[in-house]
């Protein structure tokens, strides 16, 4: 028999070389004893679908053991008899997404005819996995006050996984892991976008809200699992795997409505009477139904949900004013008029410069400058944070329409088919970063589409084959909204010719917000996609459950992102006179410098992964179980459809695919990841386990993290896609590369223009910036390891406490490797780069031999120079339904240290010293504490069914706050150390916890308040501010005294912030503050009527933040997409002048905001 077993499924093992799993289907397996505990042999147990009326058979072994591996989430009948015993049922036994349930079964002597029912639950501790996480049932998923009706907010409520507050891109994470590290997968189908690495269904749309959305009452149920066993890989994260419902055999469905208005809901606190209460108008509806095609045979389960709305932003920004001022009283600002405030006021500024034409030779007003000045939004009245300030928000307006087919067809008893199909289509237009007006808002065009089909094959009792075809496709485009307005329109002649990168240039006058848009559109995926195909074999053999399987994935995507294509010219003062601000360098017409991108950077980037593991769950004896398995995981490397991917070798230079190489770097091939837990039940009675596990997860990489690196500071250096290895100076035989982001000084401010003559060439006097790849790349890995233990209290209630630890290791890293060695350089900041320092004196260098590229200026290398680790402990306390009440509490203290957040971070202050960034992660939350809860209250009959039907529901958050970090260059950047890599720290005395972040920013002691005698090399005080004194104590040094006059110093209680001499870094660490905590409460009230047992209709209150309690932005915000963390830039650094929401670029959406009132009405059938 065992012979005939194996030659029915070699076909299918040909598969299982490629495999994976990361099922939706559930599993229940147990034991059947007799009444002496002793195992019963060949006994039959009967698995049947409630509500599909489909039922398999399934046979003990040897140990008396049963496995049903692959079981749709949803309501079991659970039946084992044998001869000579009564027949045992288990009617209402639930089996949800991805669980594992042990159903024993101890059989009582007597006629099979007799049938003894059981009405126990499932089991309230997990004696099967050491999994951690758990499941989000459908009654939570619709019940509970859901902000948004995105299911991701669900995430969070388990311990471990956390989303920063506004939620909004890559803002969940998980265990320490990076927010790229997360898997999505839906109905056990892929939802990963292969360049992004974050979901496809429900991906945010221009920054922070979703651009989809998978309909909540279409979802059967979800979990988040961390740690898990070896069937799921490619991600070291958290695995979100949500379950869609099916049809079944009676007709469902629902129509449903809901509705929110600003005229509900509090204001927001930045957004104080008298001012205008920003609007909101917000409509989501839907419906579901599902049935039979075909009775116990055919269903079909449809849905739609569609969003229109207008959601209104409220900020407060830096914009100069546009009338005159008074003459600071701290620090007089004008050179050349009696009054006024030139550093804020664009009237006092071009008096200033007006008057500075009459006496200073070349300086002049620009008549292109007053052309674009009207563009600054009227200013005329001084705000209560300062001159400098306007309120100001536009609104966001969203079209979306969502829907989804699911089939499920029963073949025969061995097998069963299921196929979906999701798509989700939406127009957004939004605040993504701070803009002055509306037509400098992004829009998105998205387009998500999931398709998935999985086939199940009992091939016998102890064979069940699973095979699996997904593909997910996202379609996006991101601009401005005047992405279809030259620049010519607004008067200025940049010199951008390609229409794809029309729009306002980016004009950054220092201390304010830039004029025209994000500088990082255009960003065209269109699309993104990926083929997934996938097989697993399930055995049962003995006390052994084994599987086995596969997956090969193909992810690609057609990508075009010219950051700065529009280009970005900034004025930094003094720079049309000695004394010049900023504001009067713009209206003079001396920028400081200026970048643009050049050239074709359409890219059709593809990404081969593969992975396969075997896993075996071995029940040693009654009390103890062994998980262990093995994975391994290999990824491609990156190709591009015509080889327009080049590298750059720290031996040799450039190199171009299809040239010089055959690919950008070599393949990592030596990714086998363990893993193993142990459950141990030491009483046998299932009150009590205590569980321990251990892995090696691996991170294959996403695709941006080698053409889209846009989280460095220092330069604008994309990856592979825009290496100029088709530079006319380079030579490169065979380069075909020739686009490149340039940075440049030489600038033609004028009106005829253009502004930019940049070409994509490398030279000495114009050289290029870049991003290379270690040729020898390695795949990042996740050790991760955790001990807990699981406790019924009583029959409805269990308690688990448990500590959790990961490390990982080869994290990505970038960092420059041609960093300036202020202390060889001459001033120009790329003779004392290493090289050119190396080149020949006639090529520019100093003759010390050596690799010598003088052309190049940064050059950012990807390569695995960071890790992570965490520590934390964990616990739940879950209350199952009793007396109609249940909740689940949890609570983490934890530590997350990295030397970087995310994959494509920032790069360090000291390229030469990447190890000085260990610190706290930017997503490190010390305390967390979560809360749900769900109660119906008891009722009884009364006049229109008033007295019963009432449900109350509620989410309670509490955690403390997220780190910041200084950034010397985020927005600015003043270059003290001379580096030109713009990360500069400072120096930092007294509590980091004085420094509170604040709408104004932190205090600031401005540089006029002190005196640099070059003859005697001192620093006096003589202004008035009384925190200049300390700051020149606490800067110590002589040098460091002389960096107070240029820069300042920041002051807040015991905290004292003052600027490194020049020349030198900061000695303070990274993510040393902390900004705001974050309190949150939802609640909801519902009143159902039911109408002929079939038919109810459901009205319910929500209410967001129910307390009104005022939550503040970090000053980073989340990915530092807030960035008011560069101390070059008084007012905002420090600033949490915003709500986390709209800090998020998800207003109202997002978590953070006032209180928000949401009307739903719902009719269930």
């Amino acid at each position: 028999m065992f012979k005939k077993e194996i030659s029915r499924v070699v076909v299918v093992c040909l598969f299982s070389w490629l495999a994976f799993a990361q099922s939706q289907n559930g599993r229940i397996l147990g034991t059947v004893t007799d009444p002496s505990g002793a195992v019963v042999v060949g006994a039959k147990v009967v698995i049947t679908d409630s509500e599909r009326g489909i039922s398999q058979t399934y046979t003990s072994n040897a140990s008396g053991d049963y496995v049903a591996p692959t079981l749709r989430p949803g309501l079991y009948t659970i039946t084992a008899e044998a001869a000579g015993f009564k027949k045992l049922e288990r009617p209402s036994i639930r089996v949800e997404v991805g669980q594992d349930l042990r159903i024993d079964f101890q059989l009582k002597t007597g006629s099979a005819s007799e049938v003894v029912t059981v009405m126990d639950e499932a089991p309230l501790v997990n004696a099967t996995t050491d999994v951690l996480g758990g499941t989000f049932t459908n009654k939570a998923i619709n019940e509970l006050p859901l902000n948004g009706r995105d299911f991701q907010n669900l995430v969070t409520l388990r311990p471990g996984v956390q989303r920063y507050p506004g939620g909004g891109f890559l803002s969940i994470s998980s265990n320490g892991n990076r927010p790229e590290d997360n898997n999505f997968i839906v109905d056990g189908t892929d939802n990963n976008d292969p360049y992004y690495a974050t979901t496809v269904i429900n991906a945010e749309g221009v920054q922070g809200t979703p651009a989809t959305h998978l309909p909540i009452d279409a979802i059967q149920e979800f979990n988040a699992e961390e740690q898990p066993p070896a069937e799921y890989g490619w991600k070291p994260g958290a695995i979100v795997n949500v379950g869609l419902k099916s049809g079944t055999n009676s007709l469902h469905g629902d129509l449903y409505d809901f509705e929110r208005n600003s005229g509900l809901d509090a204001r927001n606190f930045f957004n104080p009477v008298p001012g205008k209460h920003r609007p909101l108008r917000m409509h989501q509806f839907g419906a579901t139904v599902g049935g039979p095609i075909v009775k116990d045979k055919f269903f079909f389960f449809t849905a739609y949900e569609g969003t229109r709305d207008l959601v209104g932003n409220s900020e407060t920004l830096n914009s100069p004013n546009t009338v005159h001022l008074p003459t600071p009283a701290s620090a007089p600002n004008c050179s050349f008029i009696a009054a006024g405030d030139c550093a804020n006021s664009l009237t006092d500024a071009l008096a200033d410069v007006t008057a500075a034409s009459q006496v200073v030779p070349g300086v002049s007003v620009s008549q292109l400058s007053t052309t674009l000045a009207p563009l600054f939004p009227t200013n005329d009245v001084v705000s209560s944070d300062g001159p400098g300030f306007l309120n100001i928000g536009f609104p966001n307006r969203n079209r979306e329409d969502n829907g989804l087919i699911k089939l499920d067809y029963a073949l025969n008893q061995r097998n069963a088919i299921t196929g979906r199909y999701f798509i989700g289509d939406s127009v957004q237009t939004e605040r993504d970063i701070p803009v002055l007006r509306p037509e400098w808002q992004s829009q998105a065009v998205t387009r998500a589409q999931v398709l998935g089909a999985n086939w199940i094959f009992t091939i016998s009792p102890r064979w069940i084959n699973e095979a699996k075809f997904g593909f997910n496709r996202f379609n996006q485009s991101i601009l401005t909204v005047d992405a279809n307005v030259p620049p010519t329109k607004y008067g200025i002649n940049t010199g951008v010719t390609a229409p794809i990168n029309y729009g306002m240039p980016e004009i950054a006058v220092s201390g304010f917000i830039s004029l025209g848009g994000n500088h990082g559109w255009p960003l065209l995926t269109t699309p993104n996609q990926t083929f997934q195909f996938a097989d697993n074999i399930s055995y049962n053999r003995g006390k052994h459950a084994l599987k086995v399987g596969g997956e090969f994935r193909h992810g690609s995507t057609d990508n075009i992102r010219d950051r700065y294509g529009k280009s970005r010219i900034r004025f930094e003062g003094q720079g049309a006179f000695a004394t010049s601000t900023p504001l009067e360098d713009f209206l003079a017409g001396v920028p400081a410098t200026g970048r643009i991108f050049v050239g074709d950077n359409h890219r059709l980037v593809s990404l081969k992964s593969f992975g396969s593991f075997v896993q075996d769950d071995w029940r040693v004896t009654t009390h103890f179980t062994v998980n262990a398995g093995m994975r391994y995981d290999l990824s491609s490397v990156i190709k591009e459809k015509h080889n327009l991917l080049g590298n750059f070798d720290p031996k040799v230079g450039f190199e171009q695919v299809g040239a010089q190489v055959s690919s950008p770097y070599n393949g990592d091939h030596n990714n086998f990841s363990p893993r193993v837990g142990v459950i141990w039940d030491p009483s046998g009675n299932g009150k009590t386990v205590i569980r321990a596990g251990a892995g090696i997860i691996y991170e294959i990489p996403h695709i941006s993290e080698f053409i889209g690196q846009n989280g460095v500071n220092n330069a604008s250096t994309a990856g592979l896609n825009a290496i100029p290895t088709g530079a006319p100076s380079v030579g490169l035989q065979g380069g075909k590369i020739v686009s490149a982001s340039v940075d440049t000084s030489a600038l033609n401010w004028s009106v005829a223009g253009p502004v930019f003559s940049a070409t994509a060439d490398c030279t000495s006097s114009s050289p290029c910036n870049i991003l290379g790849v270690n040729r020898n790349l390695r795949t990042p890995y996740v050790s991760n390891w955790n001990l807990n233990i699981q406790r019924a209290i009583t029959s409805n209630t269990s308690l688990q406490v448990g500590y959790v630890g990961s490390k990982g290791t080869k994290l990505y890293s970038v960092y420059d490797i041609n960093q300036v060695n202020p202390a060889l350089d001459d001033g120009s900041e790329q003779f004392g780069r290493p090289f050119t320092y190396n080149c020949p004196v006639a090529q520019g260098g100093a003759g010390v031999g050596g690799p010598c590229f003088p052309y190049l200026a940064v050059i950012n290398y990807l390569t695995n120079g960071y890790e992570s680790k965490y520590d934390a402990l964990q616990t739940t306390l879950t209350q199952r339904a009793w007396r109609g009440f249940s909740f689940v509490a949890g609570y983490t203290w934890s530590h997350a240290l990295d030397q970087a957040s995310f994959n494509r971070g920032q790069n360090p202050q000291d390229s030469t010293n990447p190890a000085a960034e260990y610190g706290s992660s930017d997503n490190d939350i010390r305390h967390r504490f979560t809360f749900s809860m769900t109660y119906d209250i008891p009722g009884r009959e009364g006049f229109g069914q008033m007295l019963k039907g009432w449900q109350i529901t509620s989410i309670v958050t509490l955690q403390s706050g997220l780190p910041w970090n200084v950034v010397d260059g985020y927005a600015n950047g003043n270059d003290i150390s001379a580096t030109g890599e713009f990360s500069d720290r400072w120096n930092f005395s007294g509590n980091p916890l004085d420094f509170k972040a604040l709408p104004t920013g932190i205090p600031f002691v401005d540089p006029s308040n002190f005196s640099f005698d070059s003859g005697t090399n001192t620093t006096t005080v003589i202004g008035a501010d009384p925190a200049a004194p300390r700051c020149l104590t606490a800067a110590g040094n002589q040098a460091a005294q002389a960096s107070l006059a240029s820069f300042g110093c920041y002051v807040d209680g015991s905290g004292i912030m003052t600027p490194p001499s020049a020349g030198t870094f900061g000695t303070m660490k990274r993510n040393i503050f902390r900004g705001p905590g974050y309190h949150n409460w939802d609640f909801s009230v519902t009143k159902v009527w039911n109408f002929h047992e079939r038919v109810s209709v459901q009205l319910r209150g929500e209410f967001f933040n129910i307390l009104n309690h005022p939550n503040f932005t970090n000053p980073n915000g989340v990915g530092g997409q807030l960035g008011n963390v560069d101390p070059s830039v008084p007012g905002s650094f420090g600033g949490d002048g915003l709500t986390p929401d709209v800090a998020a670029a998800n207003p109202v959406i997002g978590s953070g905001g006032p209180r928000a009132i949401q009307l739903g009405l719902k009719v269930k059938f």
